[in-house]
Protein backbone atom coordinates (compact mmCIF):
# COMPACT_ATOMS: atom_id res chain seq x y z
CA UNK A 1 0.00 0.00 0.00
CA UNK A 2 0.84 3.53 -0.53
CA UNK A 3 2.12 5.38 2.60
CA UNK A 4 1.78 9.09 2.90
CA UNK A 5 5.08 10.68 4.01
CA UNK A 6 4.67 13.52 6.33
CA UNK A 7 7.13 16.47 6.04
CA UNK A 8 7.70 19.69 7.84
CA UNK A 9 5.31 22.53 7.31
CA UNK A 10 6.54 25.90 6.13
CA UNK A 11 5.85 27.39 9.57
CA UNK A 12 8.06 24.83 11.28
CA UNK A 13 10.88 25.49 8.83
CA UNK A 14 10.57 29.27 9.28
CA UNK A 15 10.49 28.92 13.06
CA UNK A 16 13.59 26.71 13.08
CA UNK A 17 15.40 29.12 10.75
CA UNK A 18 14.51 32.10 12.93
CA UNK A 19 15.76 30.38 16.09
CA UNK A 20 18.99 29.41 14.31
CA UNK A 21 19.48 32.98 13.02
CA UNK A 22 18.94 34.46 16.50
CA UNK A 23 21.43 32.05 18.03
CA UNK A 24 24.07 32.83 15.40
CA UNK A 25 23.52 36.60 15.66
CA UNK A 26 23.92 36.38 19.45
CA UNK A 27 27.20 34.52 19.08
CA UNK A 28 28.45 37.02 16.49
CA UNK A 29 27.47 39.93 18.77
CA UNK A 30 29.43 38.40 21.65
CA UNK A 31 32.48 37.92 19.44
CA UNK A 32 32.35 41.53 18.19
CA UNK A 33 31.87 42.90 21.71
CA UNK A 34 34.81 40.84 22.97
CA UNK A 35 37.05 42.10 20.18
CA UNK A 36 36.14 45.73 20.90
CA UNK A 37 36.68 45.25 24.61
CA UNK A 38 40.07 43.64 23.98
CA UNK A 39 41.09 46.49 21.67
CA UNK A 40 40.13 49.16 24.24
CA UNK A 41 41.99 47.19 26.92
CA UNK A 42 45.08 47.01 24.72
CA UNK A 43 44.93 50.75 24.00
CA UNK A 44 44.58 51.49 27.73
CA UNK A 45 47.53 49.21 28.49
CA UNK A 46 49.68 51.04 25.94
CA UNK A 47 48.54 54.39 27.37
CA UNK A 48 49.63 53.28 30.84
CA UNK A 49 53.02 52.28 29.40
CA UNK A 50 53.32 55.78 27.90
CA UNK A 51 52.54 57.26 31.34
CA UNK A 52 55.25 55.15 32.93
CA UNK A 53 57.72 56.09 30.21
CA UNK A 54 56.87 59.78 30.69
CA UNK A 55 57.49 59.53 34.41
CA UNK A 56 60.85 57.83 33.86
CA UNK A 57 61.76 60.43 31.21
CA UNK A 58 61.00 63.34 33.54
CA UNK A 59 63.03 61.72 36.31
CA UNK A 60 65.88 61.37 33.82
CA UNK A 61 65.61 65.07 32.97
CA UNK A 62 65.48 65.91 36.69
CA UNK A 63 68.60 63.84 37.35
CA UNK A 64 70.43 65.56 34.49
CA UNK A 65 69.45 69.12 35.46
CA UNK A 66 66.51 70.04 37.69
CA UNK A 67 66.24 73.48 36.05
CA UNK A 68 65.22 71.79 32.76
CA UNK A 69 61.85 70.98 34.36
CA UNK A 70 60.27 74.25 33.27
CA UNK A 71 56.76 75.32 34.19
CA UNK A 72 54.19 74.88 31.47
CA UNK A 73 51.09 73.06 30.31
CA UNK A 74 50.41 70.81 27.34
CA UNK A 75 54.10 70.08 26.75
CA UNK A 76 55.56 66.97 25.15
CA UNK A 77 58.68 64.83 25.34
CA UNK A 78 61.25 63.92 22.73
CA UNK A 79 64.19 61.52 22.78
CA UNK A 80 67.17 62.94 20.88
CA UNK A 81 70.89 62.22 21.16
CA UNK A 82 70.27 59.54 23.79
CA UNK A 83 68.50 61.86 26.20
CA UNK A 84 64.99 63.01 26.98
CA UNK A 85 63.97 66.62 26.36
CA UNK A 86 60.85 68.64 27.05
CA UNK A 87 59.00 70.13 24.07
CA UNK A 88 57.39 73.38 25.21
CA UNK A 89 55.13 73.68 22.16
CA UNK A 90 54.76 70.23 20.62
CA UNK A 91 53.18 69.67 17.22
CA UNK A 92 50.30 67.24 16.86
CA UNK A 93 52.75 64.50 15.82
CA UNK A 94 55.18 65.11 18.71
CA UNK A 95 55.07 62.70 21.64
CA UNK A 96 52.46 60.60 19.83
CA UNK A 97 52.37 56.85 19.27
CA UNK A 98 49.72 55.72 16.81
CA UNK A 99 46.67 57.64 18.06
CA UNK A 100 47.89 57.91 21.67
CA UNK A 101 49.05 61.39 22.68
CA UNK A 102 51.06 62.24 25.82
CA UNK A 103 51.04 65.74 27.29
CA UNK A 104 52.80 67.07 30.37
CA UNK A 105 52.09 69.92 32.77
CA UNK A 106 54.72 71.09 35.24
CA UNK A 107 54.22 73.56 38.08
CA UNK A 108 56.41 74.70 40.97
CA UNK A 109 55.37 73.47 44.38
CA UNK A 110 58.46 74.96 46.01
CA UNK A 111 61.92 75.87 44.70
CA UNK A 112 63.02 72.25 45.07
CA UNK A 113 59.79 70.42 44.17
CA UNK A 114 57.98 70.27 40.84
CA UNK A 115 54.46 68.94 40.50
CA UNK A 116 54.04 67.05 37.25
CA UNK A 117 50.89 65.80 35.60
CA UNK A 118 51.25 63.43 32.66
CA UNK A 119 48.13 62.74 30.61
CA UNK A 120 47.78 60.23 27.80
CA UNK A 121 44.76 60.34 25.49
CA UNK A 122 43.95 57.04 23.81
CA UNK A 123 41.32 55.93 21.29
CA UNK A 124 38.42 53.74 22.34
CA UNK A 125 36.80 53.29 18.93
CA UNK A 126 37.25 54.09 15.27
CA UNK A 127 34.72 56.92 15.39
CA UNK A 128 37.04 59.25 17.29
CA UNK A 129 36.09 58.36 20.85
CA UNK A 130 38.92 59.17 23.24
CA UNK A 131 39.61 58.53 26.92
CA UNK A 132 42.33 59.96 29.13
CA UNK A 133 44.48 58.45 31.82
CA UNK A 134 46.81 60.63 33.88
CA UNK A 135 49.42 60.44 36.58
CA UNK A 136 50.40 63.11 39.10
CA UNK A 137 53.56 63.15 41.16
CA UNK A 138 56.06 65.48 42.76
CA UNK A 139 59.68 65.46 41.64
CA UNK A 140 62.28 66.55 44.16
CA UNK A 141 65.54 68.26 43.24
CA UNK A 142 67.97 65.53 44.24
CA UNK A 143 71.04 67.37 42.95
CA UNK A 144 71.19 69.69 45.97
CA UNK A 145 73.69 68.68 48.61
CA UNK A 146 71.44 69.51 51.53
CA UNK A 147 67.76 68.90 51.32
CA UNK A 148 65.66 70.10 54.22
CA UNK A 149 62.07 69.18 54.92
CA UNK A 150 61.96 67.02 51.80
CA UNK A 151 61.69 63.27 51.79
CA UNK A 152 63.33 61.33 49.02
CA UNK A 153 60.29 59.14 48.61
CA UNK A 154 57.54 60.12 46.20
CA UNK A 155 54.52 58.95 48.12
CA UNK A 156 51.85 60.88 46.31
CA UNK A 157 51.90 59.24 42.92
CA UNK A 158 48.32 59.11 41.64
CA UNK A 159 47.01 57.34 38.58
CA UNK A 160 43.66 58.65 37.43
CA UNK A 161 41.47 56.72 35.02
CA UNK A 162 38.71 58.73 33.31
CA UNK A 163 36.79 55.56 32.51
CA UNK A 164 36.09 54.67 36.12
CA UNK A 165 36.92 58.00 37.74
CA UNK A 166 39.05 56.21 40.30
CA UNK A 167 42.43 57.07 41.72
CA UNK A 168 45.13 54.79 42.92
CA UNK A 169 47.87 56.08 45.22
CA UNK A 170 51.20 54.31 44.97
CA UNK A 171 54.41 54.58 46.99
CA UNK A 172 57.30 54.69 44.56
CA UNK A 173 60.86 55.85 45.10
CA UNK A 174 62.04 58.67 42.83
Amino acid sequence: MYKLKRGYSIIEVLLAGTIFALAISGIVAIIIYTQKTNQVSLEKDLALKMLEEGSVALKSIRDRDFSLLIEGVNMGLSFDNNQWNILETPNLEDDTQDRRVRRISISDTSPDIKNIVITVSYPINTKGGIKNVSITENLVNISKETLTDITMQSSNLKIVDDEFGGQETLNINP
